[in-house]
């Protein structure tokens, strides 16, 4: 009985210890696996933000882009609304053609 005793504690501490190791090991995976989703949804966090400041900076800059042109042509052909109307016809094919080139 001696024999079989002894096979049953050395296989109980074989479990233990390997059970202690692969807690510790899963644990550190965890911690590791953690931090680095983290920084990736920091990182893109970062250029969304960036790139949506950049789209409203260029969406402004094209509102007065084009209150310009429709000004400009307003003067030059002494007019008081066909600037405006050549303007909203321009902006209308660019939105058009966008929209054209994403269905793609």
């Amino acid at each position: 009985m001696s024999e079989t005793s002894k096979p049953d504690l050395l296989e109980k501490i074989v479990q233990i210890l390997s059970s202690e190791v692969t807690t510790r090991t899963l644990r550190e995976a965890d911690k590791k696996l953690k931090a680095y989703v983290t920084d990736i949804v920091q990182r893109t966090a970062r250029r969304l933000m960036t790139m949506i400041a950049g789209g409203i900076m260029v969406l402004i800059g094209a509102v007065f882009l084009f209150i310009a042109f429709s000004e400009y042509i307003n003067e030059t052909l002494n007019s008081t609304w066909i600037g405006w109307g050549i303007g909203g016809l321009v902006a209308m094919v660019i939105g058009l053609l966008t929209y054209l080139v994403s269905r793609r």
